[in-house]
């Protein structure tokens, strides 16, 4: 009995050091192998939520004429960085908008990837992620004077492809917008068609659009991309005419929001219209 007791103990000893257990602390098969953690594969959720802040009041420039308007955001977890911005309601200064990426808390070292002259204009400027972080700072100004901006800068991943396959459940599902039906001008001869559309959690848009049955309007279509609701700064990101043609017009997602409208039309007048907007 004592024999056959020693035999099981001596047995369960080899199995312990054998490829079923664990040597040297660490999880192994039985080729001996270690079970590493794929870092390849985020896990699920590991995606941000795109992040959108807004500058719509006035700043005072320092003593050097300088405004540090975004203060340093941490980019890491996005791929693209989109801003736009205006010098608004109008005042006499001459500034230049320096958008810096890098490391730009605590020891520093950053590049400048974009600069424009500061203007009324509106166009949004994108950028790709190549630091950690970034941030806009105005230059050249009267120093201690007050500048009214508006302006806005999005971060996103705009092609999550770019950073690898996304785990399941971290994309949002595609959506279709249809508007099939006979829409009437207001009495400026404008269509607002879409609505508002929150985009900010996609990458593209896609949108087709036919007036039909025909009716005898000349109208444009605009569509527009940035901050739409509450206080406005946004670009069109293309324009042409209402027709009878189809054709599916794409758009790179640069900010949070898209609104199409058409204008140029006769005041209180219905116009039937077959359109859709996909967001994916």
């Amino acid at each position: 009995m004592i024999k056959r007791l020693f035999g099981l103990l001596v047995l369960l000893a080899i199995l312990c050091t054998s490829g079923f257990g664990h040597a040297d602390g660490k999880p192994q098969n039985q080729d001996g192998k270690e079970n590493l953690q794929q870092s390849s594969t985020p896990p699920a959720g590991s995606l941000p939520a795109p992040q959108l802040n807004t500058y719509f009041r006035t700043f005072k420039t320092d003593h050097l004429g300088q405004i540090f308007m975004s203060g340093a955001l941490n980019i890491g977890a996005f791929n693209k960085v989109n801003i736009e911005i205006t010098q608004w309601p109008r005042v006499p200064v001459n500034m230049t908008v320096l958008c810096n990426m890098g490391k730009i808390t605590g020891q520093t070292l950053a590049q400048t990837v974009g600069q424009f002259p500061l203007g009324t204009a509106v166009e949004i400027h994108t950028f790709d992620v190549v630091g950690p972080e970034f941030s806009v700072v105005l230059t050249g100004g009267p120093p201690d004077t007050d500048v009214p901006l508006q302006a806005w800068v999005f971060l996103s991943n705009g092609n999550p492809q770019l950073r690898g396959t996304p785990p399941t459940g971290s994309m949002p599902a595609p959506q279709l917008n249809t508007y099939f039906r006979t829409f009437k001008t207001d009495h400026l001869g404008q269509i607002l068609m879409s609505g508002i559309l929150n985009i900010e959690a996609f990458s593209k848009v896609d949108f087709e659009i036919i007036q039909w049955p025909q009716a005898p309007v000349n109208m444009t279509v605009l569509c527009n991309m940035g901050k739409i609701t509450g206080q406005t700064l946004a670009q069109n990101v293309g324009h042409f005419p209402l027709g009878t043609a189809a054709q599916i017009h794409t758009f790179d997602v640069l900010g949070p929001e898209f609104v199409v409208v058409l204008t140029g039309g006769p005041p209180d007048t219905e116009v039937p219209l077959q359109a859709w907007v996909f967001l994916h």
